[in-house]
């Protein structure tokens, strides 16, 4: 069985190898504030939730974007390079009230983007389909097989859509990619995808009562694989 050390070494090794690659037009880390937001993650959200043996990993679609970095006020800043995030966004607020639904913290997580540049525009820019694929297979699926969760769950259509395409695999439909199956696996990880934890993911579902049950039916299902003994590599 693998140790949180040699977990943690691996995921170094990728992040490192985040550092030196490049992906343009999109802007590495070091690019701003003379590396001010720069870490050994491959995504600084993973300073706030960097649990190697979490159950749960939470893979997001990118961290931000260029025109956010460039305009946030210096508390902001500081708070995202000492955390690795906005605590105030839609996202990151959202995302911890559901995760209490499943009866975890964000901090027993790991949590993780598909994309670990920075692109260009605003924080809703869209990111090339290709360019999410791409960074899906050379840093999420490694990091989903290094921490091996017992669920992996994707915030929003494409970054569950890239994740799947990575492994060669044809995505589930969208509205049952966050009903327990599994219907997916990657590198032994049941994956699921439920909507980005904005209004504008949130209302696209539904409204939040659907969303909220979507997280609710997922808790059980993970309390439920806990009681058989699943066990992880």
């Amino acid at each position: 069985m693998t140790t949180a050390e040699q977990k943690r070494d691996e995921l170094l090794r990728l992040a490192k190898r985040r550092k030196s690659d490049r992906l343009p037009p999109h802007r590495n880390l070091s690019d701003f504030h003379n590396g001010y937001y720069e870490c050994d993650h491959v995504s600084p959200w993973s300073i706030s939730a960097c649990n190697v043996d979490a159950e749960v990993m939470i893979i997001g679609q990118d961290w931000v974007s260029w025109n956010v970095l460039e305009r946030e006020p210096d508390e902001k800043r500081q708070e995202r390079q000492r955390t690795g995030q906005d605590s105030s966004s839609q996202t990151n607020t959202n995302l911890r009230e559901f995760l209490e639904y499943m009866g975890i913290q964000f901090c027993e997580t790991y949590a993780t983007n598909v994309f670990p540049f920075i692109k260009l525009g605003n924080k809703s820019a869209p990111i090339r389909s290709r360019d999410l694929v791409s960074c899906a297979k050379t840093y999420a699926l490694p990091q989903i097989e290094i921490v091996c969760p017992r669920m992996a769950i994707c915030l929003g259509k494409a970054t569950f859509n890239a994740v799947c395409r990575a492994a060669g695999l044809r995505p589930t439909e969208w509205r049952r990619a966050r009903l327990p199956g599994p219907h997916t696996r990657i590198c032994g990880v049941e994956i699921y995808g439920l909507p980005h934890p904005t209004s504008r993911g949130i209302n696209n579902a539904g409204g939040k009562e659907i969303v909220v049950r979507s997280w609710e039916v997922l808790g059980e299902y993970l309390r439920e694989i806990r009681s058989r003994g699943h066990r992880r590599s």
